[in-house]
């Protein structure tokens, strides 16, 4: 099949004036063909990277490789690599690229116009010069459209080195009482020089400045940098890092993508049923993160948390090959035809969260926290009776089985006063007096935590500020008490909660339970995304089952 690019770019434009000056949009890596999101049959690939800031990297395949060069001049060339011989990569010179950073205030999708010019507005009033920036793609796969642009509300700042940005948003925290993140960008691209080591490597292949490996057949490549070799589906590229350093990108069919993170994700040992229900969650999920990630690296994904945690074929296993390929093509749109935000936690704790008590973005009517309840159990303790909701194990879905564990559906946490003190010391409190939760979502997590000490007060607002903050706690679901001493003097904080996460969207032991109840995947997507369905938007270009390791 002819290959089916589609142009979009990851940072294109500004939303409109909408009161504010126009400036720059944030530039992508150059033209690199890997921050291109393409097709090279039914299934779209996309870009994951698998190392970088290296010297020294070792390709191998038992299958040989074909490999071109592209040098520093412009030219290319192809090279024949035998099966089995470890070819050796090595840096010799690079410049680092020329990266700047902007102050992010709040990321919104871009179909939401009132609250984007809401927020606009709003932080304008509070003296705050913003402006709004265009990301992520819009794309059609089979005749369906998939938009998951969103707008960024950045800070109307000249762009900054990383180390200068930093210090500005220690300046808005504690003026403004802004959490803030940074955003990179690219401001001049960067270069990296290598040449090709090993028996056999002729003596032309050096002054390297880009090099794509691909399998002579049907098989994998091997890839060795810092640590154990691992190894690949699809094809390896190594390019310029944006230390200047090498690059080692992984090309792949989204599928393929997928059978190397699903297992990292859920236990590959679960019912089949919450397997098809993650592999269409973190389907819809990567589609939904292209474009809006990584705008100064060489990749659309990384392979940490961040983006989804990735390990290619070694991280296969045969059960999610088969969940993978039972469900393959298909993502989660809601009823409007949108592409859902599939976002998932390890561990609801009996009842997710609506999105919006978690980061402050629009309500999503796929995201709406739920009791998550078993089927056939209509009544159980609400987080309303928080106490009683907390006393409880069932009949969440969450809650037994093999794969669950006491210490994360329920848990406790207990500080010392003095250690308690320490984690709040950069709020100026002084010593802790009193805390009191004004604000809890649906679930019971808490969004807004006054605290108040011997130097003053403060307010805690976000699920994940108060997690963080207080000693990165499992959940904010949870209830607090002061423990003193027999004269009333303040000894610690007793945190009693439940959950292991933010709480929104899938619940992954809540699936397992569901399966072991008898649910099929698809009624365990549409518990956790109100009103979504699972949609096949292609077949797979090349089913596979497990494959042995080389």
């Amino acid at each position: 099949m002819k290959r089916r690019r589609i142009a979009v770019l990851v940072a294109i434009a500004l939303f409109g004036r909408i009161g504010t000056p126009r400036a720059e949009p944030m530039r992508p890596w150059g033209d690199s063909p890997l921050k291109t999101f393409d097709f090279g049959g039914d299934a779209p690939r996309v870009s994951v990277r698998v190392s970088e800031g290296d010297a020294v990297a070792t390709l191998f395949s038992k299958v040989g490789m074909e490999i071109s060069l592209t040098f520093a001049d412009g030219s290319e060339r192809t090279l024949l690599w035998p099966e089995g011989e470890r070819l050796l990569v090595q840096w010799t010179e690079g410049r680092a690229a020329s990266v700047h950073s902007r102050i992010l205030l709040t990321q919104l999708p871009i179909r939401e116009r009132n609250a984007i010019e809401k927020a606009v507005l709003d932080y304008g009033a509070r003296g705050l010069p913003v402006k709004t920036i265009i990301v992520g793609r819009l794309f059609g796969i089979h005749g369906r459209v998939i938009d998951n642009r969103a707008v960024l509300v950045v800070i109307d700042e000249e762009p900054l080195s990383p180390e200068a940005a930093s210090s500005r948003q220690a300046y808005f925290l504690a003026n403004y009482g802004l959490r803030t993140t940074l955003i990179d960008a690219v401001a001049s691209s960067g270069w990296t020089r290598f040449k090709l080591s090993g028996e056999g490597v002729p003596s032309w292949a050096q002054n390297i400045a880009g090099l794509r490996a691909v399998p002579r057949g049907s098989g994998f490549i091997g890839v060795s940098n810092r640590g154990a070799p691992h190894q690949y589906r699809g094809t390896i590229a190594i390019t310029a890092g944006r230390d200047g350093r090498l690059a080692t990108v992984n090309q792949l069919e989204v599928e393929d993508l997928l059978r190397g993170l699903v297992p990292a994700e859920i236990f590959p040992s679960a019912p089949v049923e919450a397997l098809k229900a993650q592999a269409v969650t973190a389907r819809s999920e990567v589609l939904s993160k292209l474009g809006l990630r990584h705008f100064a690296d060489p990749y659309l994904l990384c392979s940490d948390q961040h983006c989804a945690v990735y390990r290619g074929v070694d991280g296969e296993a045969a059960s999610t090959n088969a969940a993978i390929d039972a469900t393959t093509g298909e993502a989660l749109f809601d009823s409007a035809g949108r592409l859902v935000d599939s976002v998932y936690s390890a561990v609801c704790g009996g009842h997710t969260e609506n999105n919006e008590v978690v980061w402050g973005t629009p309500a999503n009517d796929s995201l709406r926290g739920q009791p998550d309840l078993l089927p056939g159990f209509a009544n159980a303790p609400t987080p309303d009776n928080l106490k009683a909701f907390l006393a409880a194990r069932t009949p969440f879905a969450c809650a037994g089985g093999p794969w669950s564990s006491a210490s994360k559906f329920r848990w406790a946490r207990t500080f010392t006063a003095d250690a308690f003190d320490r984690l709040l010391s950069d709020f100026g409190v002084g010593h802790v007096l009193a805390m009191k939760t004004t604000q809890r979502g649906v679930s019971g997590r808490v969004t807004v935590l006054q605290v108040s000490g011997t130097s003053g007060a403060t307010v805690l607002r976000g699920e994940l500020v108060i997690r963080r903050t207080l000693g990165n706690l499992n959940s904010s679901l949870f209830e607090l008490t002061a423990k003193r001493d027999g004269v009333g003097n303040l000894l610690g904080w007793h945190f009693r909660g439940g959950g292991w996460g933010h709480g929104v969207g899938l619940c992954q032991l809540g699936a397992i339970g569901r399966a072991r109840s008898g649910q099929d995947y698809r009624a365990i997507v549409s518990h956790y995304f109100h009103g979504s369905q699972a949609v096949r938007l292609y077949e797979s270009a090349h089913p596979s089952a497990r494959p042995a390791r080389e």
